[in-house]
């Protein structure tokens, strides 16, 4: 009898960790949320910037010897593969984040009913 009640104690104690975990996703949806937002506009800003790459690199060419600048014609085709490798990323990221909208009333994620599917909507697989 005495092992039935310690291991019920175990699963309330689990079980109420767990519960307070879940009361801090929301938060953790908005700050995951606020972080893509940021690293999409810094994807932008890098983007923008490297747009003034091949001008500079192309007045280096006319102006200095190929020993100046040769070691840097690969930068505007790397920069974009780079803005592209970090958007794609961003993308994958946000769609993940669609998929596991945590139940918020507050939040543009809520979805009614998720309760009933576990928290998740229906028809997305777990």
């Amino acid at each position: 009898m005495r092992k039935v009640l310690e291991t019920s104690a175990e699963v309330q104690r689990a079980a109420e960790a767990v519960r307070a975990e879940a009361e801090r996703l929301p938060q953790q949806a908005r700050e995951i949320d606020q972080r893509l937002a940021s690293l999409r506009t810094r994807a932008q800003g890098v983007q923008t910037k490297a747009g003034g790459v091949e001008p500079t690199l192309s007045e280096l060419r006319r102006r200095f010897s190929a020993a100046c600048w040769e070691d840097l014609q690969q930068i505007p085709q790397q920069t974009q593969a780079a803005v592209r490798d970090a958007g794609n990323r961003l993308a994958e990221a946000e769609r993940a984040r669609d998929e596991q909208r945590w139940q918020d009333r507050g939040h543009p994620g809520h979805h009614p009913g998720a309760a009933e599917h576990g928290g998740r909507r229906a028809g997305h697989r777990q």
